[in-house]
């Protein structure tokens, strides 16, 4: 193991200026890697060690672009890159940028797919997420919410005990070093009621910039680009909603991604690449299939988990002591050591800590495994259409005086997921088959419940295939979540932000859930 350990340790770069247009390959593979997130400490570590494993893969070349375009919260690797001769090779560099930007996320699409033109594309969006609802960034509840506040009249918005005590639930939750998480934390929004529990997380968040993609910013993007993806695949948390399948309907055939929060070593990247060399032929399904079992493998291989949870702790202390240039300088000069050997020097210290540590790793490591929940799916988005029109004919039908017994006890017995912005809001997804199936059981209506069965299907076909590890709770027989608010005060302030959306405009969703939630805050 510690051999293991100290070979992968290392990540090289080759940093050559390569921009010509490469021949027609059979994939290429892009990757949004929004790695500048200080807010949680351990997302550029777990970049670093999804890179090494995308180099492991040993990609044909000749088959197979991989290009990612990245932003870390540490300096001076940003910058697009691609594996070239078995190592990544940069393209093109930058001082800092911020991928919550649509306009990063069009520039880097247009500009690979003329550079690297391919048969089929993928593009796999790395990062944090908070589902249908983005938090941070024109175009959000947060950025609406400072703007607000600069306004000369009084704001209603005012600080409460309670945004103290969701802080420091966050703090103790999230973050190995509570004084650094804690002044990431306070930049975001300290006077705000709706202060959120995790406030880096968002779709394609980008601390530097304060900044997130929303669905309404990719779909324009994906829309001005006239791109088409074999698979669209989500390496992030909470992605997995009916809404954001709804948002990709025109632009990908397949789409992968979690209904839970995301373990933190991501993708297993070398098993799927591996298999997309072996064979590049594959259609997107083929491929979405791979990445489930090459997560299915990874997240029940403790070998391979006890690897990547070691190599994030010394990518952890290498990101910190970058973090503390200065500090780290005024050492290596009172030990002889030379200032051009920063780098080297900041590899030999994490590489001997782990060592050092190893026993201790591992053990943690072991426990960390046994808890670790993976809830991940296959969505074929040419199903949606026929999702949204069940679920109309059920809403359709529905009397709410005489269903809102069954609605409410279906409502207890389902899974709630994300609660973004404490406890008084409660969380914003449900899982639309534990509802479903509770719904199903309480109903003595005939006609609602063979309207529920139908809709019911219909989520089955959606996501003909899923993993589930260490899973809690009823969720051995979830699928796609679906936004749902526990009250309505919620559903006031993030309202404007669904209507907008493609699954709000076809659905009569957000006509269901006014009329509900209003009629149980009478």
């Amino acid at each position: 193991m510690k051999k293991i350990l100290g070979i992968f340790l290392v990540i090289i770069f080759a940093i050559t200026a390569f921009s010509q247009v490469e021949g027609e390959k059979d994939w290429t593979v892009m990757i949004y890697m929004a790695a500048d997130n200080e807010a949680s400490a351990d997302l550029e570590g777990d970049g670093w060690i999804d890179i090494r494993e995308m180099l492991e893969a040993n990609v044909d070349e000749s088959k197979i672009n991989v290009v990612f375009e990245s932003d870390f919260g540490s300096k001076g690797n940003d910058g697009r890159y691609i594996i070239k001769d078995g190592k990544f090779t940069k393209v093109k560099g930058y001082d800092e940028i911020n991928l919550g930007d649509p306009k990063t996320l069009k520039t880097f699409i247009e500009e690979v797919k003329q550079q690297y033109p391919a048969k089929k594309y993928m593009i796999d969006f790395w990062g944090h997420g908070t589902g249908t609802i983005s938090i941070a960034g024109p175009g959000t509840i947060i950025h609406d919410l400072q703007q607000q506040q600069d306004q000369p009249r009084r704001s209603s918005i005012v600080p409460s005990q309670q945004d103290y005590r969701a802080k420091v639930e966050y703090l103790m939750e999230m973050a190995p070093d509570w004084k650094m998480a804690l002044r990431a934390s306070s930049r975001i929004v300290p006077m705000y009621k709706m202060l959120p529990k995790r406030p880096g997380r968002s779709f394609a968040y980008d601390e530097s910039s304060k900044d997130s993609i929303t669905l309404a910013e990719v779909k324009a993007v994906l829309d001005e680009t006239d791109m088409n993806f074999e698979l669209i695949a989500f390496d992030a948390c909470i992605m997995n909603e009916l809404e954001v399948h709804r948002t990709f309907r025109d632009h990908t055939k397949y789409i992968t991604s979690a209904i839970t929060n995301f373990p933190g070593g991501g993708y297993f990247y070398t098993g799927w690449l591996k298999y997309l060399s072996e064979h590049p032929r594959v259609e997107g399904r083929g491929l979405a299939e791979a990445i489930l079992a090459s997560n299915k493998d990874f997240y029940t291989n403790i070998e391979k988990y006890k690897i990547n949870f070691a190599l994030t702790v010394a990518e952890r202390i290498k990101k910190n002591l970058r973090n503390n240039h200065d500090d780290v300088l005024a050492y290596m000069q009172e030990n002889n050591i030379p200032e051009d050997q920063f780098e080297a020097f900041i590899n030999t210290y994490s590489s001997q800590y782990v060592q050092q540590n190893m026993e201790a790793l591992l053990e943690n490591a072991e426990k960390a495994f046994k808890v670790q929940p993976l809830n991940f799916g296959m969505i074929y988005l040419k199903n949606i259409d026929g999702v949204i029109a069940s679920l109309n004919e059920l809403i359709k039908n529905l009397d709410l005086e005489r269903d809102l017994p069954i609605i409410a006890k279906a409502r207890q017995d389902s899974e709630f997921f994300n609660e973004a912005f404490g406890p008084d809001y409660g969380n914003l997804y449900m899982d639309t088959m534990t509802f479903t199936n509770a719904f199903i059981k309480n109903s003595e209506d005939e006609n609602m419940v063979n309207l529920a069965k139908a809709f019911k299907e219909q989520l089955m076909k959606l996501e003909p295939k899923k993993i589930v590890i260490n899973s809690y709770g009823k969720l051995e027989d979830s699928r796609s979540a679906i936004f749902f608010p526990e009250n309505i005060k919620m559903y006031n302030l993030l309202g404007k932000y669904y209507k907008p959306l493609d699954f709000a405009k076809d659905s009569l969703w957000d006509e269901f859930l006014e009329a509900l939630l209003a009629q149980e805050a009478r």
